[in-house]
């Protein structure tokens, strides 16, 4: 939780401190950390009214930062809090998002106003807040820029030394060097070092509606068919479900899934219209996905194949058996009636989670069809001409305003809404919000639908997960194009735990986006 001491000085800070018995965790200058409480220990920089949302003993662990919320903040002073703030990530496994939103930088040196104090993720979602984002508090501090924002969060430390990528570099040379003239300046919070008593809360915070805890910011949740359904998406976490149908595999001890290299053997299933889907792309090809896009659905030559090395892939064909059941080829119809293909994979009776761009095309620049899809066929297990559990389709969908508004591959994540409960029957993978440290020791295991295989045939492949950001993780794992929006899944204490959705291939490394908190958050609002 990000303070500004709204003094020049960390002395100043100090005697504020002492004075209105308000000591946080750190205070941060340009020269030095310091520590006053032991971060297992409660802070008292908030204001906590009696009765309401706990603020200091939520888990809170508070930095002031030396300087004004109304000036910018030095590269030194920045470098210092992103350093310890690197520290309490790794110790205390804090996430590197901000649940509720980036802070809002100051408006010539004033409150910019809007602030978002969403009480609940606060009290479900760990990562970084600013002051003005804490429930029950009226300051507006610390107004990070985006500048600030982007290297306190991107910047690393190897043996105390910061290193920076290209992007990162040229943020840094963004900011000023030093605080200019903070002696002279007067905050225009004179009342920021002023604290309510933090008295001990009547009885424990209560359970707010399911409706308010919604993330915000780019994570804020979206859907084609009414916002006033979303209370209906809430639920409370599960492991994952072999389902009622035959066939499981049991409990496994190791981190990836036993399956031997076999031979393809494809044949019809009678009673169900198997549709076509050899020759169609992969809908990451309708949006801003993939490089340029694509004008046309028809299967293009994959010169952006995200095999590297030997394809290791391993074809699935025992797919009505848990856990292949659980993933589901998709057949997708867009606005323009153009046809397209990807994978999506149960976490609930009536939820798929899959790529935001299967369920809403972006920057297609082809004249009707961009935004939410008409339709998605879904076909869990489908081997081939097979389909054991037969199809649905669906056409409801949720994404975030981060994808739809705005495509960022950051948000790329999405859920479909089908009118049976087919999950019940078949099973679903649980969701996981893991820390860095855990997901890089990791392995991901990843299996889908490839366009670049027999029509309709999934295929799977697993390799260490190889690194991480805030809202995205990175692996080697052979993948294809026609596999976004597969899960990427851990196997941990023998259950099938999702903490990715794969979206896009690339020359190293294949990624998707992280279940981060706001992701786990929503995901559970979704599922049905």
């Amino acid at each position: 939780m990000h303070h500004t001491t709204e003094g020049p000085s960390a002395a100043g800070a100090f005697a504020a401190f002492e004075n209105n018995r308000s000591d946080p965790h750190f205070t941060v200058d340009s020269a030095t950390i310091y520590q006053h409480i032991d971060t297992n220990k409660a802070a008292r920089s908030l204001r906590n009214a009696s009765g309401g949302v706990q603020t200091n003993r939520d888990s809170a662990i508070q930095i002031e930062v030396v300087g004004f919320a109304g000036k910018a903040k030095s590269r030194a002073t920045l470098l210092n809090v992103a350093k310890l703030c690197r520290w309490i990530e790794g110790e205390h496994g804090v996430p590197r998002d901000w649940p509720n939103g980036l802070p809002k930088p100051s408006t010539n040196g004033h409150d910019p106003g809007g602030h978002n104090r969403n009480a609940a993720n606060w009290n479900s979602l760990g990562g970084h807040y600013g002051h003005s984002q804490v429930p029950e508090n009226t300051h507006w501090d610390p107004a990070y820029t985006d500048a600030e924002v982007a290297l306190l969060m991107g910047v690393e430390f190897d043996t105390g030394e910061a290193m920076m990528s290209v992007g990162i570099a040229e943020v840094f040379a963004q900011i000023p060097e030093s605080e200019a003239e903070l002696a002279a300046f007067e905050s225009t919070m004179p009342d920021h070092a002023v604290v309510d008593s933090d008295s001990e809360p009547e009885s424990e915070s209560a359970l707010l509606d399911e409706e308010s805890a919604q993330p915000a910011g780019p994570h804020t949740p979206v859907n084609n068919f009414g916002s006033e359904t979303a209370e209906a998406f809430a639920e409370q976490f599960q492991p994952s479900s072999a389902g009622d149908e035959d066939g499981a595999s049991g409990a496994i001890d190791v981190d990836e899934e036993s399956v031997a290299r076999a031979r393809m053997a494809l044949t019809a299933e009678i009673g169900w219209v198997v549709p076509d889907t050899s020759k169609l792309a992969d809908i990451g090809a309708a949006s801003l996905v993939f490089g340029e896009p694509a004008s046309s659905a028809e299967k293009p030559e994959f010169t952006t194949e995200s095999v590297h090395g030997t394809d290791e892939r391993i074809p699935i064909t025992e797919t009505s058996t848990f856990p292949w059941r659980v993933h589901a080829s998709l057949l997708i119809i867009a606005r323009d009636n153009s046809r397209w293909v990807g994978t999506a994979w149960f976490i609930g009776p009536r939820t798929l989670v899959t790529a935001g761009h299967c369920v809403y095309i972006t920057h297609s620049g082809v004249p009707g069809r961009d935004g939410w899809v008409k339709s998605i066929q879904v076909m869990p297990g489908r081997n081939g001409d097979e389909l054991p559990f037969g199809m649905v389709t669906a056409t409801q969908f949720w994404s975030v305003e981060g994808w739809t508004d705005a495509g960022d591959q950051n948000y790329d994540y999405a859920a479909i809404i089908i009118p049976t409960d087919l999950g019940t029957r078949v099973g679903h993978l649980g969701i996981g919000l893991f820390s860095d440290a855990t997901l890089q020791a990791a392995k991901a295991n990843i299996s889908g639908y490839p366009a670049d295989k027999p029509g309709g045939t999934q295929w799977y492949d697993k390799r260490k997960i190889a690194s991480v950001t805030p809202n995205k993780l990175f692996y080697e794992a052979d993948t294809a194009g026609g596999q976004s929006g597969a899960a990427v899944y851990v196997i941990k204490g023998g259950d099938r735990i999702a903490v990715g959705v794969h979206a896009y291939g690339g020359a190293t490394t294949n990624s998707g986006t992280r279940i981060s908190a706001p992701v786990y958050t929503n995901l559970n609002h979704w599922k049905v």
